[in-house]
């Protein structure tokens, strides 16, 4: 809001009609004054002064700034026009002489109280603003001053004391106290001129008051007044122009808070702090004395010195002022500071507590327990052993699956709450993160006693848990490892505990399971296989042997099994069983067993097309790749990128995953229509059931290397492996015989009725080129 737009939107419309109906009758009765037309002046001059008090109507409204002054104002110029129209009623229709009526002098005593008492309730209103020694240096110097002048101009020896004389003196003694306050208002005030033109016009006005009062007395001690001559003028114009100076002076104190209660600042406030050039209207008193007056050498002296005493003063007042605006602001900046630590301390204290408490339970967090086990490692203040056991809930994932997050976080709470319930008071307890707590015994105490207390808790998880409106069962996986026996740094027996925890996983009996270095090599031989099986080069380090198939007699190559090696430098001679496990373990499987069937299809497109035959290649394919959606389109991919014959390809499935899987039947009808073959893989060991193999298009059963191996001593065996054949050919199925090592074992297959012999009567497993060598290039 500009300022400039303040005093339109404060006035009244009433009150400015009002104001500029008294100028337009105080200009008449100037017109009716200069030409001496008395009569119309007594009557012209109250309606103005009427006009100037219905303009201040609107000031003496309580929710205006200092109404109360407003209204001492406007009933002194009430008052004012009450005893002119009672001097015109007694002048004129009385006709007595009002000058010698003293109650009439006395009733024009009212409106300068009045206006002295208004200007004084400004400044008592305004003391808030200001500091109070600088305004009473201000308050004496001005009266010190104003009271010598109004003494050299008026109280000479020659000023009767009487009781006509009375109110004369009365007017000068409060046009001087008006005159003081205002002119203390106005030099305590260390604003710019433009931000306190009401004051300056409230000035004036006294001034003026002020004149006209000293101008009547003049000419009342003189008997030479005149009514409605130029001191009466004088006095009804200092009231105009006091109006004026009110409404302005208050809009500018209506304007700030107005700007304070919309949030905004502009500094309109008075203040007596800061350069005092105002101190310049002090100076002006002494001046105008002697220009109107003029004053001898004492009264000068005197002028001075005052003014000098209050300049020293002032400066004083100033700087101390200046020092204590210092001191309160550096107080102030000192004492946000010390709030803002406060926060700050607050904040850290918070983010200290979040850091060293799991938010959703309350239990110590991973990063604090971590912290504690260092301690108790390395300050060695403990001769007992330590005691690490992490806990893992079974399967919490499908929790949140099916129940919802905030079902899971309530069984969270309930699962620390009976794990502190246990071993709050024996040992740390802490959240590990997701569905994983540990327990840090950190104290004497008998492994036993541990393990029984361990324990107790699997008792304690199998009472199922509340979470409105469900029941949940859960159990636990532990895994305890020990300091200094097991490791002798937090890393390592973290590690330790963890191992411990995969065993039990694998276990599967619920019971706490201790570290074992053993399981900790072999988990550990694990990790490793399958880092290295992450960072591969498979053309690099994987290749494929190949073992033959013959016909019973052995005089035919019928085919081969691709089987996959790794030539690794980090784990020399590592076997398929140990490699392919942790591959299907982790998934990697899916890649690999893509690059096997790549491979194994470029190479029998090779040798048929090389050698003009008809081989097949036997690919084992494991069950993760037969569960991904995207199996058959690779197989169709493969096929067309190599440019293989289907019927070129034989694809190997266990058993187990035949006997399990609902699919295995869509699989196999989708691979056959693509022209490859089937084969039942390590046949005769698990649960066979003669049902699927009616009902899938098997091509060959491969008889599991373990019957074979007892085939010519155990006859027992031999009717299996008899019966497996029969079955077989009763439902037009060849039958395949794998780890063949004999001449014996040949024959009596041949003697059953067998298709095929795979082993190592006839070549074990070697690399595409050996193979080639020793059963193609014959």
């Amino acid at each position: 809001m500009l300022i400039a737009e303040l005093p339109v939107k404060s006035l009244s419309k009433n009150a400015l009609k009002c104001w500029i109906i008294a100028g337009c009758v105080l200009i008449i009765h100037t017109l009716l004054t200069w030409t001496g037309c008395a009569w119309w002046g007594n009557y012209i001059a109250p309606l103005t002064l009427l006009g100037c008090a219905l303009s201040l109507w609107t000031l003496t409204k309580k929710h205006q700034a200092n109404h109360q002054s407003a209204t001492l104002f406007m009933i002194g110029i009430l008052v004012y026009a009450v005893a002119d129209l009672v001097w015109i009623f007694t002048a004129q229709f009385i006709q007595v002489d009002p000058g010698t009526i003293l109650i009439i002098s006395y009733l024009y005593v009212v409106p300068n109280v009045l206006i002295a008492i208004g200007i004084g309730s400004l400044l008592f209103r305004s003391l808030h603003r200001w500091n109070k020694i600088q305004l009473t240096l201000d308050l004496i110097t001005v009266s010190l001053i104003t009271l010598v002048v109004v003494a050299v101009l008026f109280f000479d020896t020659q000023f009767g004391y009487t009781a006509e004389t009375l109110p004369l003196i009365l007017y000068l003694i409060f046009d001087t106290m008006a005159v003081t306050i205002a002119l203390t208002v106005l030099v305590s005030t260390r604003v710019s001129p433009r931000k306190q033109q009401g004051q300056y016009i409230i000035l004036l006005s006294m001034l003026i008051l002020t004149l006209a009062d000293g101008l009547y007395v003049g000419q009342e001690l003189k008997d030479q007044y005149v009514p409605n001559g130029l001191s009466d003028w004088l006095f009804i114009s200092a009231l105009f122009i006091l109006t004026l100076g009110l409404h302005l002076s208050f809009v500018e104190q209506q304007s700030q808070q107005l700007l304070e209660q919309s949030g905004q600042h502009i500094d309109l406030a008075l203040t007596n702090e800061g350069p005092f050039w105002s101190v310049i209207w002090i100076f002006a008193l002494p001046v105008l004395t002697a220009i109107l007056h003029g004053v001898n050498l004492i009264q000068l002296l005197y002028f001075a010195a005052v003014l000098l005493l209050y300049l020293f003063a002032s400066l004083y007042v100033q700087n101390t002022i200046q020092v204590s605006r210092t001191l309160a602001e550096r107080t102030e900046h000192n004492t946000a500071l010390q709030v803002l630590v406060a926060e700050r301390t607050a904040q850290l204290q918070t983010i200290n507590h979040l850091v060293q408490t799991d938010s959703l339970t309350g239990l110590l967090s991973r990063n604090r327990f971590l912290e504690l086990v260092d301690q108790a490692i390395y300050q060695k203040k403990y001769s007992w052993p330590l005691h690490l056991v992490l806990i893992d809930i079974v399967r919490f994932r499908n929790v949140n699956n099916l129940y919802g997050q905030e079902i899971g976080d309530q069984i969270l709470i309930q699962s620390a709450q009976r794990i502190l319930k246990r071993f709050g008071s024996k040992a740390l307890v802490a959240r590990m993160g997701g569905n994983e707590f540990a327990l840090l015994f950190n104290f004497e105490l008998d492994l036993n006693d541990i393990q029984h207390e361990l324990y107790e808790l699997i008792q304690d998880f199998n009472v199922s848990m509340t979470a409105d409106p469900f029941q949940i069962l859960l159990q636990i996986q532990i895994g305890v490892a020990s300091f200094p026996e097991n490791a002798d740094n937090q890393i390592d027996l973290l590690k330790c505990a963890l191992t411990a925890v995969e065993q039990a996983k694998i276990n599967k009996n619920n019971v706490p399971v201790f570290f074992d270095r053993e399981i900790f090599q072999k988990l550990q031989r694990r990790q490793e296989v399958e880092m290295a099986l992450r960072r591969i080069d498979k053309d690099r380090e994987f290749y494929l042997a190949y073992q033959p198939l013959y016909n019973v007699s052995g005089s035919e190559l019928m085919g081969m099994e691709a089987l996959l090696r790794w030539d690794s430098l980090n784990f020399p001679g590592i076997g398929p069983l140990e490699f392919i496990a942790v591959a299907e373990e982790t998934g990697l499987i899916l890649d690999i067993g893509r690059w096997v069937m790549r491979t194994a299809m470029r190479q029998i497109r090779e040798w048929n097309i090389l050698n003009h035959t008809q081989l097949q290649v036997g690919i084992n394919i494991s069950p993760l790749q037969l569960e991904d959606p995207s199996f058959l389109e690779q197989v169709r991919e493969l096929i067309r990128e190599t440019g293989v014959h289907p019927d070129w390809l034989n694809f190997e499935i266990t058993e187990s995953y035949a006997m399990t899987d609902d699919s295995f039947g869509d699989i196999l009808q989708a691979l056959s229509q693509l022209g490859a073959s089937i084969s039942i893989d390590d046949f005769g060991t698990g649960y066979s059931s003669y049902g699927y193999l009616k009902r899938y298009a098997i091509d060959y059963l491969k008889i599991d290397k373990h019957l074979i191996d007892t085939l010519a001593e155990n006859s027992a065996d031999k009717q299996i492996v008899q019966a497996i054949i029969a079955m077989a050919n009763a439902l037009q199925i060849k039958t395949v015989a794998e780890g063949v090592e004999t001449v014996a074992q040949v024959n009596l297959l041949k003697e059953m009725g067998c298709h095929k012999i795979q082993g190592y009567v006839f070549g074990k497993p070697v690399p595409a080129l050996e193979f080639f060598k020793r059963h193609l290039s014959l």
